[in-house]
C-alpha cells in the first residue's frame, strides 16, 4: 500500500501465506500478527516493509541479506542493575495449532515439539502449512522465554537494536 515495497529475510522467502482476512485491527497489527504466525518481525526501513525472521537462541541471529549480525559485549560494569529469571517448571514441550481441512469437514491438529506438555493455540488456520507454522513460531517463543536477562545500562550503548546478538561477561554462569 501507499508504494510500499515489500521485501523477506532469508529463511522466509519459501513461506507462502494461502489467505489471510484483516478484520477490525490496523495494517500496523495485521503485519504484526502475520509476523508473529511465522515467528518474524514486520519492519519499515527506507520505505522497505520488511520481514525479518527473529533472531536464534544460539546468536546467529542475521541481517535481511543473511550476514550474521556480530555480538556486542556487555559486561556487569555497563549496567546499573540486573535481574535474571528462569521458567523452566511450566515450560511447555509443544505447541498444538488446529487447522480447518475443508475436504472431510474437520479440524485437524499440526503439532510442533513433543506432545508431553502441549500449549494449544486459540485459532484455527486454514491450511496443515499455515497451522504448523504458527505452532512452530510460538515453540520458538517458548525456547526463547525460558530465561530472561534484564540489564539496565548506566550509559547509553549506540551498536544495540532490535534482534543484536549480545554477550556478557561477569555474572553467574
Amino acid at each position: 500500500a501507499n508504494g510500499l515495497q515489500a521485501k523477506v529475510g532469508q529463511g522466509l522467502a519459501g513461506k507462502t501465506v494461502q489467505h489471510v482476512d484483516q478484520t477490525n485491527e490496523s495494517p500496523v497489527h495485521f503485519l504484526t500478527r502475520i509476523g508473529r504466525q511465522y515467528d518474524a518481525v514486520a519492519t519499515v526501513k527506507k520505505g522497505v516493509l520488511l520481514f525479518l525472521p527473529i533472531g536464534k537462541v544460539n546468536g546467529s541471529a542475521t541481517t535481511a541479506t543473511g550476514k550474521a549480525m556480530p555480538p556486542v559485549l556487555l559486561t556487569r560494569r555497563a549496567g546499573d542493575q540486573h535481574n535474571y529469571n528462569s521458567a523452566e517448571r511450566d515450560s511447555y514441550s509443544g505447541v498444538r495449532a488446529y487447522w480447518h481441512d475443508p475436504r472431510s469437514t474437520e479440524r485437524k491438529a499440526a503439532i510442533a515439539g513433543t506432545e508431553t506438555n502441549l500449549k494449544t493455540l486459540k485459532d484455527t488456520y486454514a491450511t496443515e502449512a499455515d497451522a504448523l507454522a504458527a505452532a512452530q513460531a510460538e515453540m520458538g517463543r517458548i525456547v526463547r522465554g525460558k530465561a530472561t536477562l534484564d540489564i539496565a545500562l548506566a550509559t547509553g550503548q549506540p551498536a544495540l537494536a532490535v534482534q543484536t546478538p549480545i554477550k556478557v561477561q561477569g555474572f553467574k554462569p
